[in-house]
């Protein structure tokens, strides 16, 4: 149901017309500010995000493209584009003419950030799975003696 009716019952979409259909889509919803639902607005971020200058997503990024796009509920997704440093950086790495993997990543700055954006890559299959204490000098997590916490030497 989309209204509600002077009696109080509930109005379906076509009782209703067609006020609330998403222009690009023609389902009904809620409508953002641009005009779309949430569903046709996080797929016009997420390539906003992803072509920069190319006009095109990187064939690379086409897959976490879609998971993001096909997310269950889009709602959070775009809080999460609209807030992430993450989020920032994926766009500044699909604007780059550099393809993407784990070394172009190793060497950014090894902060939440980053960790976030390999981990979305690997979820995604944009890259492998790698063990980053094998191939790092900082060694495996060591148990902090003051909790039960993991801690990576510095």
């Amino acid at each position: 149901m989309v209204g509600t009716g002077p009696d109080g019952s509930g109005l379906c979409a076509s009782c209703c017309g067609d006020t609330g259909r998403c222009p690009a889509c023609r389902e009904p919803a809620d409508l953002l500010g641009g005009g779309q639902c949430a569903r046709c607005t996080l797929a016009d971020r997420v390539h906003d995000l992803f072509t920069g200058d190319h006009g095109a997503i990187p064939a690379q990024l086409t897959a976490l493209a879609g998971v993001l796009t096909g997310a269950k509920n889009p709602y959070p997704v775009l809080s999460w584009l609209h807030r992430s440093q993450a989020a920032r950086l994926l766009a500044h790495l699909a604007g780059s003419d550099s393809p993407l993997s784990p070394e172009v990543l190793d060497n950014l700055p090894q902060n939440a950030p980053t960790r976030h954006v390999r981990g979305l890559l690997i979820t995604a299959g944009v890259l492998g799975a790698t063990n980053t204490w094998l191939t790092s000098n900082t060694g495996p997590p060591t148990p902090c003696p003051r909790s039960s916490r993991l801690t990576t030497p510095r």
